[in-house]
C-alpha cells in the first residue's frame, strides 16, 4: 500500500523536478528476466533510476545495495522493504533466483558512487556470472547530472532539472565454463557502453 501511494504521488512530483529528458526507453523489454547496469554518482541514482523504470516497465524492480545500508533500520525498511532491494552479502544467489522467475534487477558496477565524476574501475565480475546463471539480457544504462546535483561530499541535492538518463541495446553473456578473463571483458564492454551513454571514457 505504501508503495502504491509513492509511486501514485511523490514518485511524478520527484521526477519533474529533476528528470530532464529520459532516452532509449525503446532497448527495455516488456519481459525479464533483465538486468540493467548503470554509472553510480549520487545517492539520488537508485531514486530517479527506479522512478523511471516502474513507469515505463509497470513492474517491481530490484536493486543491488551495499551491505553496509542494511545496518540502519529506515534505510533496510525504505530500500529493502518497499523498493525490494538485495543487500551485497549472499547476492548472487538471491539476484539469480529473482532472475530466473523474469525478475528486474539494476546494478550499480562501480559499487561505491564515484569520487571525481569520472567511471570507476571494475575488478569485481558479478554482473557476468549472473547473466551467464540466468540467461538474463544486460542493459548498459547511463545517468548523467546527478554528480552535479548531488555529489558525495554534499548534504543535500539542488533542485534543478539536468538529469538524464538513457538506456543502451542489451547484450548477453553466455559461456559453458567461463573464465575470469572472459567475464572481465564483458564487463569491461558495458561499462565502455556505459561511458559512451554517458559521453565518457572508461580507461581500464
Amino acid at each position: 500500500m505504501v508503495y502504491f501511494i509513492l509511486r501514485k504521488t511523490l514518485f511524478p512530483i520527484v521526477k519533474a523536478i529533476f528528470v530532464k529528458e529520459t532516452i532509449g526507453l525503446e532497448h527495455l523489454p516488456e519481459k525479464g528476466p533483465l538486468i540493467i547496469t548503470v554509472n553510480h554518482s549520487s545517492y539520488i541514482d537508485p531514486v530517479l533510476l527506479g522512478i523511471v523504470l516502474v513507469e515505463h516497465l509497470n513492474k517491481q524492480v530490484h536493486f543491488v545495495a551495499m551491505k553496509p545500508l542494511s545496518k540502519c533500520w529506515y534505510v533496510r525498511l525504505l530500500i529493502g522493504k518497499y523498493f525490494k532491494s538485495i543487500f551485497v552479502n549472499g547476492v548472487v544467489t538471491e539476484a539469480v533466483e529473482k532472475l530466473k522467475q523474469g525478475g528486474i534487477l539494476v546494478i550499480f558496477p562501480e559499487g561505491g558512487r564515484t569520487h571525481d565524476g569520472e567511471l570507476q574501475k571494475i575488478e569485481n565480475t558479478g554482473t557476468a556470472v549472473m547473466a551467464n546463471l540466468s540467461n538474463a539480457k544486460v542493459i548498459p544504462a547511463a545517468i548523467s547530472g546527478t554528480f552535479e546535483l548531488w555529489p558525495r561530499y554534499k548534504k543535500v541535492p539542488s533542485l534543478r532539472k539536468i538529469v538524464t538518463i538513457e538506456f543502451g541495446k542489451a547484450k548477453f553473456f553466455k559461456a559453458k565454463k567461463p573464465t575470469r578473463k572472459q567475464m572481465i571483458d564483458f564487463i569491461r564492454t558495458i561499462m565502455s557502453d556505459i561511458a559512451k551513454l554517458c559521453k565518457k571514457r572508461y580507461y581500464y
